[in-house]
């Protein structure tokens, strides 16, 4: 019988390309993966594959269609609301964690990450009320800095909840603002990886019952075309009617009644398409190519669409489930959706209407 599990920690490392994992790159990251296990090609993102989709899915355990948050945007009646005001249409591992007694904590350095969520349903939760912090210091697009973040994760694990989800956006303004693969963004993966020496240390009391599965939401590649794809301006010119929710993205949603994608076929920046739903279509840009309105200045890197959907995939801790995890993900690649089920079995509570697999039980009965 498998030993009860005292900690199981799910640690997003935002926009982190898996191709950077290596041992030059990240040696914490490397060391974890060589005694615990990895998805070498690595796991897979919902679509779109942007952050708030994917972190949806990192607590409710369903795709898109499942809780609602199909971009960073939602669209509805007519009006375009921010993910973090809408949230996810199902239940969490939150929730689920409540209602069978035991115990959880969130910690992001994305502080929309809060609402998009509904982590402030988790029993303690940083930033409060999902709302940046007064203090910083932050990067360069605002968002509080990882060594911030990094010290409230390590108080949120002295603090013993039995689940914690912790996040480190760095890796994601890194990829924006320099390219994914350019030095100064691969210096903050090397960074980012220091961090998480600093998380394992703080878990190391516990190791031997700890389930630590680390992975990113989506993977980056390079914005080569300064000029935007306006899908609306698109639109219009061929006379159709439709809404895109897009901003500085690889893929785009249009919503529309009815409308003919035709004109599709002969836009230029448009590689592809597939319907969701009656009238709300994906679409993902041409290589180096981004849906948006205007130019976004300083923009190098972007992600949303098919070409950016792998994901870190990486599990460790001293628990005997380590193994069966590690050998789940040398057999298949994980879905986004995979890790709170597994999160939730190893806790012994059942997460509802999760369509992910315990990867701990993968052939298990």
């Amino acid at each position: 019988m498998m030993t009860p599990v005292t900690r199981v920690v799910l640690l997003v490392l935002d926009g982190y390309p898996n191709r950077h994992l290596t041992v030059e790159i990240a040696p914490t990251l490397s060391e974890l993966a060589r005694d615990g296990g990895r998805a070498i090609d690595g796991g897979i993102a919902v679509m779109t594959s942007a952050t708030y989709p994917n972190h949806a899915s990192f607590v409710t355990g369903v795709d898109v269609d499942g809780h609602g948050i199909y971009a960073n945007d939602v669209a509805g009646g007519g009006e375009r609301r921010l993910a973090d005001l809408v949230g996810p249409a199902t239940p969490t591992i939150f929730d689920a964690l409540k209602a069978a007694g035991r115990t959880s904590s969130c910690v992001v350095g994305d502080h929309h990450l809060i609402g998009a969520m509904a982590a402030m349903r988790a029993d303690h939760h940083w930033p409060p009320n999902g709302e940046r912090p007064d203090e910083g210091p932050y990067d360069v697009l605002g968002y509080v800095a990882d060594d911030v973040t990094a010290l409230r994760i390590v108080e949120a694990i002295e603090s013993g909840p039995e689940f914690l989800f912790a996040h480190l956006n760095e890796p994601d303004t890194a990829g924006h603002v320099f390219g994914p693969d350019k030095p100064r963004a691969i210096d903050v993966y090397s960074a980012t990886d220091g961090r998480v020496a600093a998380i394992v240390a703080a878990l190391e009391p516990v190791w031997a019952d700890t389930v630590l599965m680390v992975v990113s939401d989506h993977d980056m590649e390079a914005a080569l075309d300064p000029e935007p794809v306006d899908l609306v301006a698109l639109a219009e010119a061929a006379n159709c009617r439709a809404t895109a929710v897009h901003e500085g993205s690889g893929a785009a949603l249009v919503h529309g009644d009815r409308f003919d994608t035709e004109w599709l076929q002969h836009s230029d920046g448009v590689e592809s398409w597939r319907e969701l739903r009656p009238g709300l279509v994906v679409l993902n840009a041409a290589e180096g190519r981004w849906f948006g309105a205007i130019p976004i200045r300083g923009l190098r890197g972007v992600h949303g669409g098919e070409r950016t959907r792998a994901q870190l995939a990486v599990v460790a801790g001293g628990h005997s489930a380590v193994g069966a995890i590690r050998d789940s993900l040398q057999q298949r690649r994980p879905n986004a959706f995979d890790w709170p089920t597994t999160a939730a079995a190893l806790l012994g509570v059942a997460l509802e209407h999760a369509i992910g697999v315990d990867l701990s039980n993968v052939g298990g009965g």
